[in-house]
């Protein structure tokens, strides 16, 4: 084996020239350890290391906020960021030379980077995490793009349409008539899709928000931008330089709201990478029950056997059993697991069954799952079955669920809720300590009093072992809390008055010596896991409570949802009586609608003066 020296010792015997050549064109990956190797090298390739630095400062990470950070930033910031000291005092001139460049502010759109990339094609090559999500308003809809940056596009469209395998001609001819490129319409998306077939290094993608129009699931035939992606993809497992080859992790970047159309149809060209290990999502649907009667159904692509996916997270997302079915049904590989359940429009009329939800994941991920969690943001009925046992979790180490999983008739017991009208017999529920396997070495029990307080009812020490808390719990009053097979904790965001009541079932039962508990103040408002996810990509905006709110005295509401069933969509959750409209010191309210907003918008909402509201105002975008 040759060491470093004498692999690099040839290329000193080459002209200076020669070696500056060498240099510019070599790859970025390779440049920083080519110049540092030794001083000649160094002396030479200075220029061209500047140029390096100062890119992969500029275009590594690119998002349209900097709100969201991946793991990866903070651990290089944790251990001191790039190696950008490594030759000593030579580098404060490098910094100095690139501070013209690298100080810059980032680009304000897509728009930008593509029109760097026409300029300098070496761009491409520098984006590692691109991040396209955004919640300001300007990037949904008109973005000013100057006259230079719109004609660089444009030749970059008219290159890279040669090598697409679908006929654009009439897109692009209408593409290069506008003299207008906007946040919204289909040129965009054609351009998102082309800027992902030009990236050979990105390993962490956030997609925009127009993600669900891009891909057209809605659509009666397939879009362009689809089959663009689909042929991208197909490259990229042939070749570890091919663009999008290298993408390893899916950021989430919709909406949670209740009049949803996203699917996870949307993300599934993606799952036949295959080094896509990691996917956070949001807001995705996936009814595929008989039941379901306005379903969003997704149904796994037929040209994808299996993916590589090892983690999952998907938070406020309305998926039955049989769609989860199609999704882990193909993930032989699935080590993490996190779900949160909210109510969409597709599941009103029939209830969530979370029983056949959590057996479905058992039965394909339980002897590879080591850590599952599934909690519950938003419930509009009562779960038809509940989680009985989760011994096919075999190598599962810990558990964050929440306590509604269990309120229903085990599947084994042959009902359901419906056909108990409405109630079930609890002596079914075993205590949780039975339902766990061996391998458990910690239990989150999330306890939500705005999904169902009478789950927790009147309790005295008759009626306790009646409830589900207490049927959960009776097993611990005999549990060695020292020697215990698993750390139980309970988190909850209950009311002082509802914790107290938690606490007395554990009076009622006995149990003096139990494991850790935690209340509201400690905890918030969120399980664990939600809490790192928001910690993670920033809040993904949700459907606005009035519970939630302080008192606002000026509201400003943008939404895809009828306006004229706001005020009912927004008192929708249990207990909540009180419309949007009649906050207390809520005086302005402003609602925009994605769409059309026909008439004069006489119906959509309150009258000025109703409830309060003295100022009224109503647009569409």
């Amino acid at each position: 084996m040759h060491s470093e020296e004498e692999r690099i010792m040839p290329l000193l015997n080459l002209p200076a020239e020669l070696l500056v050549h060498i240099t510019t064109f070599a790859t970025h990956t390779d440049l920083e350890n080519l110049c540092l190797s030794c001083r000649t090298l160094y002396e030479v390739g200075k220029e061209t290391l500047v140029r390096h630095r100062a890119y992969k400062r500029r275009w590594r990470y690119f998002r349209l906020e900097d709100r969201r950070r991946t793991v990866e930033e903070s651990d290089e910031d944790s251990e001191g960021g790039d190696d950008e000291t490594e030759d000593g005092g030579d580098d404060a001139d490098d910094d100095s030379e690139s501070e013209d460049i690298s100080s810059q502010q980032a680009p304000d759109s897509i728009f930008h980077l593509l029109a760097a990339i026409e300029k300098d094609s070496t761009v491409a090559s520098y984006v590692d995490t691109l991040d396209l999500w955004t919640d300001d308003q300007r990037f949904r809809h008109s973005v000013p793009v100057s006259r230079a940056t719109r004609e660089a596009i444009k030749r970059l469209v008219a290159r890279s349409a040669f090598t697409w395998p679908v006929d654009l001609s009439d897109q692009i001819d209408a593409f290069h008539q506008t003299d207008e490129m906007t946040g919204a319409d289909g040129s965009t998306g054609m351009l998102i899709t082309l800027l992902l077939s030009l990236l050979p290094n990105i390993r962490v993608l956030g997609l925009p928000w127009i993600w669900w129009d891009i891909m057209g699931s809605w659509r009666d035939e397939a879009p362009a931008g689809l089959e663009i992606l689909e042929a991208v993809i197909t490259r990229a497992k042939e070749t570890t330089d091919a663009p999008l080859s290298k993408l390893r992790t899916l950021l989430p970047y919709a909406s949670i709201i209740f009049d949803s159309d996203n699917s996870l149809f949307e993300l599934s060209p993606f799952f036949n990478l295959k080094n896509l290990h990691e996917l956070y999502a949001s807001n995705m649907q996936a009814e595929n029950g008989e039941e379901c009667m306005m379903p969003i159904t997704f149904h796994w692509p037929q040209e994808v056997e299996m993916c590589c996916l090892r983690k999952i997270e998907l938070i406020g997302c309305s998926i039955d059993a049989p769609g989860i079915e199609e999704l882990v049904s193909h993930t032989p590989l699935l080590e993490h697991f996190a779900y949160s359940h909210t109510t969409k429009r597709s599941e009103v009329g029939h209830g969530w069954n979370p029983g056949e939800f959590v057996a479905v994941i058992g039965a394909y991920c339980g002897n590879t799952l080591t850590f599952l969690a599934i909690t519950i943001q938003d419930l509009a009925d009562r779960p038809e079955n509940g989680v009985a046992s989760m011994h096919e979790f075999t190598a599962l180490i810990e558990a964050e669920l929440d306590i509604d999983l269990f309120d229903g008739p085990p599947i084994w017991s042959g009902r359901t809720r419906r056909e108990d009208g409405g109630d079930w017999d609890r002596s079914y529920l075993e205590a949780l300590v039975g339902m766990m396997p061996p391998s458990v070495e910690k239990i989150k029990l999330w306890v939500n009093v705005q999904h169902n307080v009478a789950l927790y009812g009147r309790v005295t020490k008759g009626a306790s072992s009646r409830t589900v808390l207490g049927r959960l719990l009776s097993g611990l009053e005999d549990m060695d809390t020292s020697a215990a097979p698993f750390d139980l904790t309970i988190t909850s965001d209950l009311a002082p008055k509802y914790w107290r009541t938690v606490l007395k079932v554990l009076d009622c039962l006995g149990v003096r010596d139990y494991p850790r508990w935690v209340g509201k103040n400690e905890t918030g408002r969120k399980p664990e896991w939600e809490e790192k996810f928001v910690e993670r990509f920033g809040h993904m905006p949700t459907p606005i409570w009035p519970s939630d709110f302080h008192s606002p005295r000026k509201l400003s509401i943008c939404t895809r949802t009828d306006l004229r069933h706001l005020g009912e969509f927004y008192s929708m959750r249990p207990d909540e009586t009180t419309p949007l409209f009649a906050l207390p010191q809520l005086k302005e309210l402003n609602l925009s609608f994605l769409g059309y907003l026909d008439g004069d918008g006489e119906d959509f909402g309150p009258e000025p003066g109703s409830y309060g509201v003295e100022k009224l105002r109503l647009s569409s975008r």
